[in-house]
């Protein structure tokens, strides 16, 4: 059994130092990280640890003058790189647990003049709705959406607001296997490129491949976003014994997410590479029906698929027969390849993610 020391206590937190004996650790391994949904780490290097770090840094053009409010969990890697970031360059970072919807966020977020904030759409949906939207926040320069698309909506707001505010609203794209993010939407282009996860950072390039694994070079194309940089992890751990593995990633990185890329080589994910049905030959995103379904009736719902039907779960009241006639007609499928689930809630996750292998445990 390992020995456990606790070497550091702060307001319910503790660091801990553990001497489990038995077993190797790679002389390049310096943290693990978990993963949501899943039992797996991810075996980062200290140079994919300071890679990262910069890199979010970079992207955020963050300087010793920043203060950043950490809301997200520090055991989620957006929220985690967003707190190193700081520290890295010397800036200030105030972790917190409060949630968005407490009245003790918002006055911590004007009364410590934080200069960024980090979350996922989920987490804007409530805070526009709670007012974001009607607060001036002078020393608030950066918002980082991240962890997903936001609805049509919810993007043009923000980007509307931030403009009008003099802030700079920066869409990011990422992954637990890349300590964050791999790509971001310069706040610039925010209202002109809606719903695109922008271009590759300075450490690394994006490229998409086809089915047989070759390199995409035309905009327009569908293909898998494939990752190369050095903020891309050595591999997963599932026992002990992985702890010893070297790099098995070699600074690439299949995202499993699919895309095209724009004439201004500006890029716009699709939808999950797993995350797609075939229905009569012909292929549905299950992301697209959810983003469709926000757009038009302003619902929140999640979507699971199979060979003969997509399965729509709502947890609010909607007009079922309108949403199969719009998605019906817009996806060229008989209304009854679809069907609209009533449950008390969509399971998520504590970073506002769909758990998507639980859906069928709620119906």
């Amino acid at each position: 059994m390992a020995e456990t020391q606790i070497v550091f206590r702060f307001r319910g937190y503790v660091i801990a130092s553990c001497r489990g004996g038995d077993g190797p650790v790679h002389e390049e391994l310096a943290f693990l990280m978990s993963t949501s949904g899943s039992p797996k780490a991810v075996r980062f290097s200290y140079e994919n640890l300071l890679a990262a770090a910069d890199n979010v840094a970079e992207i955020f053009g963050l300087t010793t003058q920043d203060k950043g409010l950490i809301n997200l969990p520090v055991y989620f890697v957006q929220g985690l790189m967003a707190a190193l970031a700081h520290l890295y360059v010397g800036a200030s970072a105030v972790v917190s647990d409060l949630s968005v919807m407490s009245r003790a966020y918002w006055g911590l977020l004007e009364s410590s003049r934080c200069t960024f904030i980090t979350g996922v759409p989920f987490s804007y949906e409530v805070m526009v709705r709670l007012g974001l939207l009607k607060k001036e926040l002078p020393d608030l320069k950066i918002i980082n959406v991240g962890g997903g698309r936001p609805n049509d909506q919810l993007w043009e707001s923000l980007a509307k607001w931030a403009e009008a505010k003099d802030k700079r609203l920066i869409m990011t794209y990422g992954a637990t296997e890349t300590g964050s993010r791999m790509m971001y939407l310069p706040p610039e282009l925010a209202l002109r490129k809606a719903g695109s996860i922008g271009r590759a950072t300075s450490h690394g390039r994006m490229t998409l491949v086809d089915e047989e694994g070759k390199e995409i070079q035309t905009a327009g194309i569908q293909g898998e976003l494939v990752y190369y940089g050095n903020i891309v992890s050595m591999g997963y751990a599932v026992c002990r014994e992985d702890l010893v593995k070297g790099d098995e990633r070699h600074s690439r990185y299949e995202t499993g997410d699919m895309a095209y890329f724009d004439a201004d080589g500006c890029y716009f994910v699709t939808g999950r590479k797993s995350r797609f049905t075939k229905i009569y030959g012909y292929r549905i995103g299950l992301d697209e029906v959810e983003r469709l379904l926000k757009d038009r009736f302003r619902i929140s719902a999640a979507c699971t698929g199979d060979d003969v039907h997509v399965q729509i779960y709502v947890d609010q009241p909607v007009e079922q027969e309108a949403i199969i006639a719009f998605l019906s007609k817009t996806l060229h499928l008989l209304p009854s390849v679809f069907q609209i689930i009533p449950i008390e809630a969509i399971p998520r996750n504590s970073a506002g993610k769909v758990l998507y292998a639980a859906l069928g445990k709620h119906e």
